[in-house]
């Protein structure tokens, strides 16, 4: 396989049926997908480097954990995340996995049997690193690898990742993050191959502003821009509710999103462990996505 470099209408542009490896596309984890996939100016996850590189060094959480999804009836989801200190800034690795169920091949009229059994797998790695470059300014780069296996089809990607995160002094509470993903050239099969994969290039914008209400109870919204280049944007408007400093609601409306329009969840902590729960329901009946993570904080 090779890759080739993009011209910049199909970094941003690119005709979905050229684009591959929709597992970059996948939302890391229940606090991510119960906040329709809001939060690049920032929200408290271990997969927070998925969305926008630079959230590690913004949070400072050091954690570790685990999140399974079962998506649209057919697909198990997982991902194993870690954060920790490292150089005066914060390191950031994560393992993600993809599988399908079987799923029966049938042709476009209806048949007493099907046309044979179909199975998919996809594979993750990420490394990212953060810092606060000047007071209220944190910048983080990752590297991510992807792989998948479809029939008989092997294909395997690298893809670069930047992101920045401002918190403004003047407003309490209000922050601004940009995140461009997936940054990778197009890859063929091999040589002589005609078809060749596009990565998911995203274009990411949020903003966040934190209210303390009471000593026990604060609120969190979040406005993000969203544009992954074979998708129209999107917009998620969302909030997280903090309750007793220990309970957490969620729950967003997705804007211009042909498959959801909103989604909700749970989260619970105590002093070293935390456990999220969101569902988000697709359009036309096509299914429920579920999901649940299980964090340790060190």
């Amino acid at each position: 396989m090779s890759a080739q470099a993009l011209t910049l209408d199909e970094f941003f542009n690119a005709q979905s049926i050229n684009v591959g490896f929709s597992f970059l596309k996948t939302t890391p984890d229940p606090v991510a997908l119960s906040l329709g996939d809001a939060g690049t100016a920032g929200y408290l996850s271990t997969s927070n480097f998925l969305v926008n590189p630079a959230l590690p060094s913004f949070t400072k959480e050091k954690s570790v954990s685990f999140s399974y999804r079962y998506s649209l009836s057919s697909l198990n989801i997982s991902f194993v995340n870690i954060q920790t200190r490292l150089l005066g800034g914060f390191l950031g690795f994560s393992t993600g996995y993809s599988s399908s169920d079987t799923i029966p091949v049938r042709n476009e009229l209806p048949t007493s049997g099907n046309l044979g059994l179909y199975r998919f797998s996809s594979f993750s790695a990420a490394l990212s690193y953060s810092r606060e470059l000047l007071s209220g300014i944190y910048f983080g780069v990752m590297g991510r690898s992807i792989s998948e296996i479809s029939f008989d089809l092997y294909k395997t990607s690298f893809v670069a990742s930047a992101g920045l995160l401002l918190k403004f002094d003047m407003v309490k509470g209000l922050s601004f993050g940009a995140s461009l993903l997936n940054m990778g050239g197009r890859v063929r099969y091999d040589e002589t191959s005609v078809d060749y994969i596009i990565p998911p290039f995203t274009l990411r914008m949020g903003l966040k502003e934190d209210i303390r209400i009471s000593e026990k109870t604060s609120t969190s919204f979040m406005l993000d821009f969203i544009k992954v280049n074979d998708q129209k944007y999107r917009i998620s408007l969302a909030d997280e509710l903090k309750i007793l400093n220990d309970f957490y609601i969620r729950g967003a409306y997705i804007y211009n999103d042909p498959s959801r329009n909103f989604s909700l969840g749970i989260g619970m902590e105590t002093t070293k462990l935390k456990i999220d729960y969101a569902f988000a329901p697709y359009t036309y009946n096509l299914g429920i996505d579920n999901s649940i993570s299980l964090t340790y904080k060190f």
